[in-house]
């Protein structure tokens, strides 16, 4: 026997489809979501194996330069021109700055951890950035050209808009319930009987064999009349599930503007904060020259050296760390928007190695 059944109509049947293509867009969101988090992650930490390093090569030259004074005020005072105050200043100017340097190398060393677990090689050792840590590039688009961009371009929109549908559609499938579903039910069967049968007396013959095919075919309604208001009540449930969802849209699309908004700031204002900080490491920089070299002629003293050097250590820590902080504000912000950095020369232009 064969039976074949055929849903003619299932008012179920275009909602649960439309359901099941909403899943996939949520499904699919998730993964471009995903793929574009850990692309920011890795830029994030190439910039924090950049900055370390840079700390690394600055604090360096500080050192060589703080050795290179001990050295003077230890010849001043072996002329009688210096104290051992001097010298202990020295030294703790000296110290400071190799503690910087120390501090430096665990930095790289947890930044290159962090960054080859990104790059899915955990046990490589000596990663090493192509580039210097400079300024990565300008931003082009006004803020409502960039907000603009992200409104289209995040999937976390797209996300909670497949929410809003997968519920709406399964409310519909809920009262599917209460609409008959229409089926063609078919069955084929195989009988095997003994002479003519179809025939009758008196023409049977005792040694024939007849093998018949029988096909029927009916129409089957089937409806759900009354289920004490179940299907109902899921289907304002769902129903206000997707109320919930289309107020999670609007919330996305706000967090999406407030977040864009915010890196726009961050770019903006930390653009001319680098600008700022690179004059003042030029400087404290320049300043320490002219205390090196009055000191070394025998004027002024070493507390005004001691001083400068003091400077000079805090102005390069300014420098790189609102550099870095540039770079990831343009990385994190092309993340929410979409829109890549461009080259910015005339920064590239006002901002170099810092000098030591």
């Amino acid at each position: 026997t064969i039976d074949l059944d055929w849903k003619i109509f299932d008012p179920s049947r275009q909602p649960l489809i439309d359901k099941n293509k909403s899943l996939l867009d949520q499904a699919s969101s998730d993964y471009t979501i995903s793929r574009r988090d850990y692309g920011l992650k890795t830029r994030e930490a190439f910039v924090k194996l950049q900055t370390s390093l840079a700390g690394i090569s600055t604090s360096s030259q500080l050192v060589e330069n703080d050795q290179f004074l001990l050295r003077l005020a230890q010849s001043r005072k072996r002329l009688g021109v210096a104290s051992d105050l001097d010298i202990a200043k020295q030294l703790t100017v000296l110290k400071t700055d190799e503690v910087n340097q120390v501090t430096a190398q665990r930095d790289a060393r947890v930044a290159e951890a962090e960054l080859a677990e990104l790059l899915n090689d955990p046990l490589a050792t000596g990663i090493k950035p192509s580039t210097t840590l400079s300024p990565l590039g300008g931003w082009n688009a006004d803020l409502k050209e960039t907000i603009e961009s992200a409104l289209d371009y995040r999937k976390i929109i797209e996300k909670q808009l497949a929410i809003v549908r997968q519920n709406e559609k399964q409310a519909l499938i809920d009262l599917a319930i209460y609409k008959p579903t229409i089926s063609l039910v078919n069955s084929l069967y195989w009988t095997k009987g003994v002479g003519y049968v179809n025939l009758g007396p008196p023409w049977i013959i005792g040694s024939a064999r007849s093998d018949l095919w029988n096909a029927e075919s009916l129409l089957k309604v089937t409806f759900t009349g009354f289920d004490g208001g179940k299907a109902r009540m899921e289907a304002e449930a769902s129903k206000s599930r997707a109320r919930a969802a289309q107020s999670a849209v609007q919330q996305s699309q706000n967090s999406v503007i407030s977040e864009v908004r915010e890196y726009f700031v961050d770019v903006q204002d930390g653009r001319q904060a680098l600008i700022v900080a690179t004059e003042r490491v030029d400087a404290a920089s320049s300043a320490l020259k002219l205390q090196s070299l009055r000191f070394s002629a025998g004027f002024g003293s070493i507390t005004d050296v001691v001083q400068s050097q003091q400077d000079l250590t805090q102005a390069v820590e300014a420098y790189i760390k609102e550099l870095s902080d540039y770079n990831l504000a343009l990385v994190s912000r092309s993340r929410a928007s979409g829109i890549d950095y461009v080259e910015d020369l005339s920064l590239l232009e006002k901002v170099g190695e810092p000098p030591s």
